[in-house]
Order: C-alpha cells, then sequence, then structure tokens
C-alpha cells in the first residue's frame, strides 16, 4: 500500500471556497513520509495564497500497482 498526500485549503472569509491539492510527485511508501510530504505543499501552498485561509490534510491509502 502507498499514500497520496492531500492539502485541502479553505477560504476563512467563505469556508464554502475550497481548492484541493494532490501530490503530482509520486505516492509515498509511509504515512510518515507522507506527512512530511504534505508540509512541503503546505509551504509552497503558503507562497502563493497568502490569504487567510485553513488547511485540512490527509493521506489517502492507494493501491500500488
Amino acid at each position: 500500500m502507498m499514500f497520496k498526500a492531500l492539502v485541502m485549503v479553505c477560504s476563512l472569509a467563505d469556508p464554502t471556497n475550497c481548492t484541493v491539492f494532490s501530490d503530482t510527485i509520486k505516492l509515498r511508501e509511509t504515512e510518515e513520509l507522507c506527512r512530511a510530504r504534505i508540509e512541503e505543499m503546505v509551504e509552497v501552498i503558503q507562497m502563493t495564497m497568502p490569504v487567510p485561509v485553513e488547511y485540512k490534510f490527509k493521506c489517502e491509502l492507494e493501491e500500488s500497482i
């Protein structure tokens, strides 16, 4: 099993205005590595979306091929 990193970013001004970012680089072998990737993704998102937002995230279990 592999893990896919997902980050959902929602505007604090309008909580229904959300965007989901999915890791396009690769699946991660462990949940720990997936969480580390989420931290990297949030850092990049913060640089491009400096407005007040709320972050939600998860490591989704994926079947490896």
